[in-house]
């Protein structure tokens, strides 16, 4: 099992607002389209006043850098999702990567769970 942690920024407040609503009933297309990808647990984060985290565990099968530019390929309604949700966000001034998201650093881990972690 990998984990991966991206930052981006929302646009603005309305944004925010928006794509919390629209992660609060996430499309089943979606969550398929994940688990094709090799994701086990995705978990977003908001640090106010625009910023959000992604929290992802993943098996081997996901390679970052080809994966998320082929998410949108897995399906119409992914593609829709992905245009939807992409639309409220704002790619950070350093982000010098492929993907709009910001790949960060992992500088420290520690699991020793042998339990579902609830949020």
């Amino acid at each position: 099992m990998k984990s991966y942690g991206f930052s981006i920024n929302f646009k603005d407040d309305a944004s925010r607002e928006h794509y919390e609503a629209l992660h609060r009933d996430v499309w089943p297309e979606v969550k398929d389209a994940f688990e094709k990808m090799g994701i086990k647990s995705m978990q977003l984060f908001h640090m106010p006043p625009l910023k959000l985290f992604m929290y992802i565990e993943a098996d081997e099968r996901l390679v970052i850098e080809r994966d998320f530019k082929q998410y949108v390929n897995i399906g119409p309604k992914v593609k829709e999702w992905d245009e939807l949700c992409g639309g409220l966000l704002k790619r950070l001034e350093n982000n010098q990567g492929v993907t709009d998201w910001l790949p960060m650093e992992k500088i420290y881990a520690y699991d020793r769970r042998d339990h579902r972690v609830e949020f």
